[in-house]
């Protein structure tokens, strides 16, 4: 009986750790691992870490090994016999997992790096922790995603962050989000539906309106096929509907003043375009894909639908003119 309580006992010990809970006080978790420093950094047997605080006790996480298939970021790692929190991830870090299928972000991470899952195309299951602020460019580009969730602990997500991600159905943009880059969601051809949480008020949620909005500027950032252009936006972003295959229908608003760059291209679909500004806006480069004349482009397949009496100002203005088929309604 005394061999086995001893036993227990040992099992006991090797399974927990007694960590600080910043109170002074202890308390048992789940065992925490271990990293041994080696030439790329701290190497826990899957992840690399270093340390960016001693102060703080704070490490970022590096680099994965390629061959990773599931990664599961923890909340804290110990070092040296010091329990560091893991408060970010590095830029690329998991570049090239080309076997990685699944990716849960731990709690204690604040900071997703730019890139961090480049080359990952078969990522299909990825969990955000709730203390996650910032989503750096194209962290999640080209990967298998079918669905997202962005916790409401995030505020900024960067240019291309979820771009041809191209399983992706549907999104949505929490209250807490108040700056979003361009081409966030180009080339997600499975995209239908953006939902704007009601209670965000930087971008516009009103009803039947999927489509995110920077209201320092009233410039649309990025749509979808069943987009509707609120009367509040002044200019169309860089990339906005970037390969929006589905989209078949838009209607531009009157306060419309400028198309940005690639805008529209890509939308091969596109087949009625209802401009309602009485002063063309400005084009960009490819605003509606490049014009070269040819019968498969946008230019050649969509009507261009202008208020009346501007029919003669739209055939006289750089870009507009390009269209084959303009008519006043």
């Amino acid at each position: 009986m005394a061999l086995a309580i001893t036993l227990l006992s040992l099992i006991v010990a090797c399974g927990s750790d007694d960590v600080n809970d910043g109170n002074g006080k202890s308390s048992t978790t789940e065992t925490m691992k271990t990293a041994i420093l080696t030439n790329d950094g701290y190497f826990d047997g899957l992840l690399y870490y270093n340390v960016t605080s001693n102060s703080t006790a704070e490490v970022s996480v590096v680099k994965a090994e390629k061959s990773a298939v599931k990664i599961d970021i923890p909340n804290t790692i110990k070092i040296d016999g010091t329990v560091y929190k893991c408060t970010s991830i590095g830029m690329s870090a998991f570049r090239y997992c080309s076997s990685l299928t699944s990716l849960t972000i731990g709690n204690s991470v604040t900071t997703i790096g730019e890139e961090i899952c480049e080359g990952c195309s078969t990522l299909v299951s990825l969990t955000i922790g709730k203390s996650v602020t910032s989503i750096g460019k194209e962290a999640f580009k080209g990967c298998a995603l079918t669905s997202i969730n962005i916790p409401n602990s995030v505020k900024t997500i960067g240019n291309g962050a979820l771009s041809m991600c191209r399983g992706l159905t549907s999104i949505t943009i929490p209250s807490s989000v108040t700056s979003i880059g361009s081409r966030v969601l180009s080339d997600c051809s499975a995209l239908t539906t953006i939902t704007v949480d009601s209670n965000n008020n930087v971008y516009d949620s009103r009803e039947g309106c999927n489509a995110i909005i920077n209201s320092s500027s009233d410039e649309l950032v990025a749509g979808c096929k069943k987009t509707i252009i609120p009367n509040s936006v002044k200019s169309i972003g860089k990339g906005a509907f970037y390969e929006c295959a589905g989209l078949a229908t838009i209607d531009i608003p009157n306060n419309v003043t400028a198309i940005g760059e690639s805008a529209f291209e890509g939308c091969s679909g596109l087949t009625s375009i209802r401009c309602k500004a009485h002063t063309p806006p400005s084009f960009g480069y490819c605003s509606f894909g490049y014009y070269s004349g040819g019968d498969n482009s946008i230019y050649y397949n969509a009507i261009l639908y202008v208020p009346i009496g501007t029919l003669s100002t739209y055939k006289n203005t750089d870009g507009w003119k390009d269209f084959k088929s303009i008519i006043e309604e």
